[in-house]
């Protein structure tokens, strides 16, 4: 059962993609030579499975084998197609046509053949063969049957053996032209370099040439034949028909890379990743927008952040609170002036504000002082008390610290900032923002990015 069940694998693998392709890739050049490839794929990799029926009737046997005479033929040929519109465009040439001329002629002549014996007669060939192996064939030489049998196996692998050859010709034409290097793949796979769509297709049309070779050319696949070889088989068809079909989906990109492969199916990711996967797509959308691509997508930016509750204007001054409360001010009184650089030393270079549970009696041992003199000197240099400028110096480091450490969970994020609790800090920046910290993160992130748009979009036009 489970053999089985893994010879339907590749069948199953052609449909699912099929479906893939019809919803995510219906507007690419190749989407039609790519979607006929996998119908006609899953035909005849059905036929194929068909056969593995340890007593199938004659009638059937006789579908499954005009079936596999007109599909089979299609698959290569079709192939041959999507490799050139990858290349140079969807157009399709006059003679692209000429390939139907293979199924169409096996077609008929087995169907021919099979009306002139008879459908019984042929059909209790056809299970002879199935059950005893193709030596049983040669008795009826000089007969009609003797001709089924040509047309049925001799020509038909004929004629998948040189539509083979083309392929590989052309597959190594293609890769002569566009000067496909082995490092190419390397540094793709092992250095997150850009390769080009068409070269890994390319390399992956030349694996299925050698995976479906014996399901071609031994067709009929008996219910004892095969064994593990043929599952090995299926699962590797399976796997390839996925691989290509997740390339295929990308027909209209030229190069991409590991990274960008991981980022291409936009929602899969965790809850918890959805910003960071969301962030990256975006940029990658930037990236390879053309001018007027990015002027839409500046309008549309504008449009959405007018409608939030806090706009951060775009010309606003990169200046954060902590750095302008611990500037360089004149002291008001001489005790204070001696006082107030070792303070802002302290808390600027030293960082004293992140020691949890900060005391004004902890900050005037530090400065071998008193928390009268200390107190007086926050009040009279930055007009709030103690802890409030504590707490905005908290909040102002861990604005950084977000934007530094995007993966940092909230307790994580309260500890490093000198907060007791994640609750704690969540309430003490909504109290000092206005916003939650993951609303915050939101509005930095997309200030960040319509300032990369503006750059990104008059680096575009100065080019042209």
């Amino acid at each position: 059962m489970t053999g089985t069940l893994l010879l339907f694998l590749p069948v199953t693998a052609c449909i699912f993609c099929i479906a893939q392709h019809v919803m995510l890739a219906s507007r690419t050049e190749t989407f039609w030579s790519y979607t006929s490839l996998l119908l006609f794929s899953g035909i005849f990799l059905l036929t194929s499975c068909l056969y593995t029926n340890p007593d199938p009737q004659p009638d059937t046997l006789i579908l499954l084998t005009l079936c596999a005479q007109f599909a089979a033929p299609c698959i290569i040929p079709l192939g041959i197609i999507y490799l050139r519109q990858l290349r140079m465009g969807p157009a399709i040439r006059h003679i692209d046509y000429l390939w139907l001329i293979f199924p169409i002629a096996l077609l008929t002549a087995g169907s021919v053949i099979i009306s002139i014996v008879g459908q019984e007669t042929a059909g209790t060939f056809l299970w002879l063969i199935f059950r005893e192996g193709e030596d049983i064939a040669r008795s009826y030489k000089g007969e009609v049957l003797y001709k089924l049998y040509i047309w049925n196996v001799l020509v038909f692998r004929a004629v998948l053996g040189f539509q083979m050859l083309v392929l590989l010709i052309s597959l190594f034409i293609i890769a002569h032209n566009e000067k496909f290097l082995v490092r190419d793949l390397f540094r793709f796979l092992f250095k997150g370099k850009r390769i080009r769509i068409i070269a890994l297709q390319c390399l992956q049309f030349f694996m299925c040439i050698l995976v479906f070779a014996p399901l071609f050319f031994q067709l009929r696949i008996s219910h004892s034949s095969g064994g593990i070889f043929i599952w090995i088989l299926s699962i590797l068809a399976a796997a390839l028909i996925y691989f290509l079909s997740y390339f295929a989906l990308m027909g209209a990109r030229r190069t991409i890379s590991l990274k960008e492969m991981k980022d291409a199916l936009r929602y899969n990711f965790y809850r918890g990743e959805e910003e960071k996967v969301l962030e990256g797509f975006f940029n990658n959308v930037v990236e390879n927008a053309d001018k007027d691509a990015l002027v839409h997508l500046q309008e549309s930016l504008d449009k959405k952040l007018d409608n939030t509750e806090r706009h951060i204007p775009l010309e606003e001054e990169e200046k954060t609170l902590g750095a302008e409360l611990l500037k360089d001010n004149e002291a008001e009184t001489e005790d204070e002036h001696d006082l107030l650089p070792r303070f802002r030393h302290i808390m600027r270079e030293n960082k004293l504000f992140l020691q949890t549970n900060l005391t004004l009696g902890d900050v005037a041992e530090e400065l071998h002082s008193n928390k009268t003199y200390i107190s007086k000197l926050v009040n009279n240099t930055y007009n709030m008390g103690f802890p409030e400028l504590v707490n905005t110096l908290r909040i102002d480091y861990a604005e950084q610290y977000i934007l530094e450490h995007r993966e940092a969970k909230q307790d994580e994020i309260a500890t490093a900032c000198g907060f007791t609790s994640a609750s704690s800090f969540n309430n003490m920046f909504k109290k000092m923002t206005g916003m939650t910290p993951k609303e915050w993160e939101r509005h930095a992130t997309t200030r960040a990015y319509r300032k990369h748009l503006q750059v990104t979009s008059s680096n575009v036009t100065n080019s042209k």
